[in-house]
């Protein structure tokens, strides 16, 4: 198998790769992990002097989930790839399960 790109967008990394006999393209996508944030018990505790007293710490934010869209997959696939050729419903499965 011959990898054909491979590289990252906003929101996910990727790597194309072609099979041996040509006849299959393989997309390999992972989304990418979110920014590190300080959390809020952080942020109290570097703003707090040490004379006053704590206040307990509020529970970090989830790190928000990043939506993937079927377009966001066909924008980084090759421009000579023939769209009737390709299964738009494996596509959508993809952006769905991401």
């Amino acid at each position: 198998m011959k990898v054909i790109t491979s590289g990252k967008t906003e929101k996910f990394s990727y790597a194309i790769k072609l099979s041996d006999e040509r006849l299959k393209l393989f997309l390999d996508i992972a989304p990418l992990p979110a920014a590190a944030t300080p959390s809020a018990a952080q942020a109290v505790k570097s703003e707090t002097p040490e004379s006053e007293p704590k206040q307990p710490a509020s529970k970090p934010k989830e790190p928000e989930s990043v939506l993937v869209s079927k377009q966001d997959i066909l924008a980084i696939l090759p421009k000579d790839v023939w769209d009737s050729c390709l299964h738009h419903e494996v596509i959508d499965n993809i952006a769905k399960e991401l």
